[in-house]
């Protein structure tokens, strides 16, 4: 007839099977095999778990492509001309445009100082003009012009203070027309080409005084 022990007296023979206290990185402790017959109740829990009929929301991300910008009176970071300034005809300069994405609807301009004393000066805002290679140079107007820095409409050249000033040139291409009126502020512009841009690019002059 088969014996059943209680599980008191088979952790009483484990226990004492046990010959020391294992050293530090060890994770096993040697025994004597007891061979026993114990007689145990065994209860299964069966868990229902609901399934959501929510699909988890799937995320797009586009990915903006790059356009070229050049310009034939100066390359990228060397010294605009100084009929371009201030200090010369005030004319915008020549830019020629690559990679222009097929489904653009319109561009947009914006040329910028961030080196100036009181903070990023912005000298040109244009948009809503339609897409092209080639912005002429001293263009007198430009699709819908947004007020620079100085009020008004239109290019604006460099003019530092003094010392050398970058001068960027930023292009965007947008699936739409923005649709604001004359004289709109760099904020607003910025902020309605928001989730618009299909390509942007920039090109950056430097000018001395």
């Amino acid at each position: 007839m088969p014996t059943y022990l209680t599980l008191a007296t088979v952790t009483a023979l484990v226990v004492a099977a046990c010959s020391g206290t294992p050293s530090d990185g060890e994770s096993a402790v040697t025994t004597t095999q007891t061979t026993a017959k114990i007689s145990t109740t065994t209860t299964t829990v069966t868990t229902t778990v609901p399934t959501s009929t929510t699909a988890a929301p799937t995320t797009t991300t586009s990915r903006e492509s790059t356009l070229q910008i050049t310009s034939p009176s100066f390359e990228q970071g060397a010294d605009i001309p100084t009929v371009f300034s201030c200090d010369g005809d005030d004319l915008s300069p020549e830019l020629n445009i690559e990679n222009i994405p097929d489904n653009t609807v319109t561009l947009a301009l914006i040329m910028d100082d961030p080196d100036a004393p009181g903070g990023t000066w912005v000298h040109w805002v244009a948009f809503d003009f339609p897409p092209t290679d080639v912005i002429p140079e001293g263009i007198p107007l430009l699709g819908i012009g947004g007020n620079n820095s100085w009020g008004t409409t239109g290019y604006g050249g460099p003019c530092p203070p003094s010392g050398t000033h970058r001068y960027f040139f930023k292009l965007f291409a947008l699936d739409d027309a923005l649709e604001l009126p004359e004289g709109s502020t760099i904020e607003e512009v910025l902020g309605a080409m928001e989730g618009h841009i299909l390509a942007r690019g920039e090109l950056m002059g430097r000018y001395t005084r």
